[in-house]
């Protein structure tokens, strides 16, 4: 997974996110990219379908990881150099 360079880029993500239009953003993407979404196998899986469904919950994903990241905690930085 993707891992932020510095303390400054994770406040950057929080002050995108938390804002009124951020937070209006990330539902819409959340709407786009379920995390916990089922797939409809009626006619059989369509694997790059699914490959495309699985990047965007991705990114969805780190987008969460980084709203709920401490910028000034120091088992942050340890977490994120040894791979979380």
């Amino acid at each position: 997974m993707f891992r932020p360079k510095s303390k400054s880029l994770i406040i950057d993500y929080q002050t995108t996110f938390g804002s009124k239009a951020g937070k209006a953003v990330l539902a819409d993407l959340t709407k786009r990219a379920p995390l916990f979404g089922g797939i409809d196998i009626k006619a059989g899986v369509d694997v790059n379908k699914l490959l495309v469904m699985q990047g965007r919950s991705d990114v969805v994903l780190y987008i969460y990881k980084m709203l709920k990241k401490n910028p000034y905690s120091e088992r942050e930085e340890l977490a994120t150099n040894q791979g979380e």
